[in-house]
């Protein structure tokens, strides 16, 4: 998939740098999320609307925590109602791996 480049004078002040992909459903999302998590270099900050404990969610943390111990500063944003399936135990093992939420 091309990425988007975007001029600095469009709706965003985009910087010549910056670009974007869309990516369509799960099977391209989470893998590039992933990535770009391991890839991270001083910041990770995710905004999530929905977010359910299961399988994927386990990569997501487990991802998060090895960032923090990299010395990444991992900041995670959750909609209230779009997380209340993430379990208590979930939450607990992002912030004692040193996210904030």
């Amino acid at each position: 998939m091309e990425s988007i480049h975007l001029k600095s004078d469009e709706t965003f002040p985009w910087h010549k740098e910056q670009r974007f992909r869309l990516l369509i459903d799960g099977s391209q999302f989470f893998p590039a999320m992933l990535q770009a998590i391991e890839a991270a270099k001083s910041h990770v900050l995710i905004e999530m609307y929905i977010m359910e404990s299961g399988q994927v969610v386990d990569q997501f943390i487990d991802a998060l925590v090895q960032a923090t111990k990299r010395g990444i500063t991992v900041q995670v944003l959750l909609d209230d109602y779009g997380s209340r399936g993430l379990v208590i135990s979930d939450r607990n093992r992002m912030q004692d791996g040193g996210e904030e939420l």
